[in-house]
């Protein structure tokens, strides 16, 4: 898969015609059609061999949740961005405090001319062409990548605070009390869960990759209606379907109506974006938007444990830097790039996911409380004090900022 997203790069974009754009697109389309089958399946054979093993230690008195699964899994930390963030910081930690001040609050073109520093800006340049594809939402191409806004990585960096590894508490599999012989019984089964673990995160990494490749082609198409005077900026793109931009491609004399379309889009979207939508919508009626938040809101409970503290929302990657050591985690959703986030917060909470959503599994890793598919979460203020309760799925609102 990694070979064939090769033919992808984005190094000719810029000399393809419209009509050769649509058709790569379309080649893309139809490979991360395989990269998610694969994803799905991952994710759910990772869910049966856990199942099953888990099944299996029951009956040996064994919790499923204290195995150590990961340690010297090879290549594991390839994706995961915390574990270089973290050897990032520790280098900027070192270097004299009005250096670290000028790292911080410099633009990332200044960053790069400063002088003695080169190991790290090397280091910092290698982390953004493996992690740069990262963005606040890997399903959504028009969320603006990693290596888009550099500068925001450096504040990473600047501000990134290691968690304690709790694997270090874990028991590895060879260590359990289990007789010989239904040790040896369990071993395929154990290793099959403990391949999964890496085989998750690889494919997940690829698909996020392989998905964010879109946007490079869609913003070639935005730049050229840009330069013949249709969109008045390249973004633009984002805001009409795959149908009306190869519509767009045939008959450019259609320019003018679809402007009319991406102004009405920009207003809604712009007018909408706090609501918080149902988790179920019968028929194609529009169901009415609720927008209070009483002093209790349940959703799942996915990561065990309960936990006071205030509240932190979080909705991308600019509203990192809000976050404080032991604040309670508030999210839209989660994926891989908001990973850093989890090394601070004293517990998730989370408008979408399930048990299986990235913010359940990393704060199952962390062992920290997660409840998620929590309606108007977000819509809790900065600063107000909570209990979150990772057993009944419940947040108690205390009071407000």
């Amino acid at each position: 898969m990694k070979h064939r997203y090769s033919s992808f790069s984005a190094s000719n974009i810029g000399r393809l015609s419209p009509e050769e754009l649509i058709s790569k697109i379309e080649q893309l389309y139809k490979l991360n059609e395989e990269a998610a089958y694969y994803m799905i399946i991952t994710y759910l054979l990772m869910g049966l061999y856990n199942g099953l093993l888990k099944y299996q230690l029951n009956k040996y008195g064994i919790s499923f949740e204290n195995i150590d699964f990961t340690s010297d899994i090879v290549g594991l930390n390839d994706f995961n961005p915390s574990v270089t963030l973290n050897t990032l910081n520790k280098t900027f930690k070192q270097f004299a405090i009005p250096l670290q001040e000028k790292i911080e609050h410099s633009s990332y073109a200044d960053f790069l001319t400063l002088e003695g520093i080169d190991s790290f800006q090397k280091s910092v340049k290698m982390f953004i062409q493996h992690f740069g594809h990262l963005s606040d939402s890997g399903n959504d191409f028009s969320s603006i990548p990693w290596r888009e806004t550099p500068e925001s990585i450096i504040t990473m960096i600047a501000n990134y605070t290691q968690r304690m590894d709790s694997t270090s508490r874990k028991a590895h599999f060879k260590d359990l009390p289990i007789p010989g012989i239904h040790r040896i019984l369990l071993m395929p089964l154990y290793r099959k869960a403990r391949d999964f673990r890496y085989f998750r995160e690889a494919v997940s990494f690829l698909y996020t990759f392989g998905y964010g490749m879109f946007r490079p082609y869609f913003l070639s198409l935005g730049n050229y209606f840009f330069r013949k005077g249709l969109f008045e900026d390249k973004t633009e793109i984002f805001y009409l379907s795959f149908a009306e931009i190869k519509e767009l491609v045939r008959n450019e004399s259609r320019g003018a109506h679809y402007k009319d379309s991406i102004v009405k889009r920009k207003t809604e979207m712009s007018d909408l974006k706090n609501i918080n939508l149902p988790h179920i919508i019968y028929g194609d009626d529009q169901p009415p938007i609720s927008v209070t938040t009483g002093n209790k809101l349940t959703g799942i409970p996915t990561s065990k444990g309960i936990y006071e503290g205030t509240v932190t929302v979080v909705r991308g990657i600019n509203d990192f830097k809000k976050l404080s050591n032991g604040d309670v985690l508030v999210i839209p959703f989660s994926d891989v790039a908001w990973t850093p986030l989890f090394s601070k917060a004293g517990a998730i909470v989370a408008e979408s996911g399930g048990f299986l959503s990235h913010s359940s599994i990393i704060a199952r890793e962390y062992e920290i409380p997660a409840v998620v598919s929590v309606q108007e979460a977000c819509q809790m203020e900065d600063g107000a004090a909570v209990t979150v309760d990772g057993y009944s799925g419940e947040i108690t609102i205390h009071s407000k900022k």
